[in-house]
């Protein structure tokens, strides 16, 4: 048992192994405060034939999923957030809610029960398809622009000011203001 070992609080885990404990349904409960330490590439192993490891390679710190079936994290109530070390959120997944990510510790993409809700601006690297109704709410000093980047080709331009351009190569070819339409 492990009390028969001499020096207890410094043993080996294969002290503890030669003292009958690897068998018999007998569990290993480490106590408050107590630790069990495993140098930088040594694994602590699950399962049958490795199917789940963490360890850490000196560099970075692994939980790798090696078997067959997924990798289930879970929680009956609140949420499972993803933390930095300095305790800031990065990603947050909440019980029958939602999904946020965050940048620098700020939230910048929510999924709500009726799509999601970004806050700041959107990158897109591909076509953007809207299956309804498009709604764009400028401040009072932005507008919004739809056109080639960078050339005004093909040019839909709703300016803050009440003004809707449409025109083609860098020029207005129809004009609507509040007190009427330029042609």
């Amino acid at each position: 048992t492990i009390s028969s070992i001499v020096d207890l609080g410094n043993e080996t885990l294969a002290q503890v192994l030669s003292n009958g404990n690897a068998t018999g349904g007998t569990d290993i409960a480490v106590g408050t405060n107590d630790d069990i330490t495993f140098a930088d590439n040594s694994r602590a192993l699950f399962g049958d034939g490795t199917d789940l490891f963490i360890f850490h390679d000196a560099s970075n710190s692994i939980i790798a999923a090696a078997g067959t079936g997924d990798l289930n994290i879970s929680t009956n109530s609140g949420s499972v957030k993803i933390n930095n070390s300095n305790i800031e959120t990065m990603a947050e997944f909440a019980v029958d809610g939602s999904v946020d990510l965050y940048y620098n510790g700020t939230k910048k993409f929510e999924t709500t029960n009726t799509g999601i809700s970004v806050t700041g601006g959107g990158v897109f690297s591909s076509d953007v398809t809207v299956n309804g109704q498009l709604t764009v709410n400028p401040d009072a000093n932005t507008s919004v622009r739809i056109g080639n980047a960078g050339t005004n080709a093909g040019l839909i331009f709703a300016a803050a000011s009440d003004e809707l351009y449409i025109g083609a190569n860098n020029s207005a070819n129809f004009r609507c203001k509040t007190s009427g339409q330029d042609v």
